[in-house]
């Protein structure tokens, strides 16, 4: 599985133009609005009544993916951003830790404690090895 993280300090964010191109991929249309205060003005896209941005993209989204393939990671990069791609092992879930917008992933498995007391399929063994950690997924008795 691929997915896109942030490697400056900044934060995660994505360009108006991979955001437009990922939303004709899904053919959606979004419309440019602008909002304005006091001392300046900003603008955001919608889909009827829903902002859309990339916070709002899953970090692993095939589309995402392609877009970010397409364009490269300047041109879908967003202002604070300097977008990398990741691949994680089949098998394994992940999470994003940010230090001051600088990201990283962690990999793990999930396993019962009686998958271990009959030994790991062939599957989970090997993702196991390329994780960076296993959890044990707590089974809840209920009497």
């Amino acid at each position: 599985m691929k997915v896109l993280i942030n490697v400056c300090h900044g934060g995660f964010g994505i360009s108006d133009e991979a955001l437009l191109l990922w939303a004709q991929k899904n053919n959606i249309t979004l419309v440019k609005q602008t909002s304005y205060s006091t001392y300046s003005s900003h603008d955001y896209y919608t889909d009827g009544d829903q902002i859309v941005t990339g916070d709002f993209i899953e970090r692993d989204d095939p589309t995402l993916i392609e877009v970010f393939e397409e364009l490269g990671s300047k041109r879908t990069s967003g202002d604070c951003a300097q977008l990398s791609l990741v691949e994680i092992p089949d098998g394994c879930k992940y999470n994003v830790t940010e230090y001051d917008g600088w990201e990283s992933i962690s990999t793990w498995i999930s396993v019962t404690i009686e998958e271990l007391t009959a030994g790991l399929s062939t599957d989970k063994l090997v993702a196991a090895l390329k994780a960076d950690s296993i959890r044990l997924k707590r089974t809840i008795e209920r009497t």
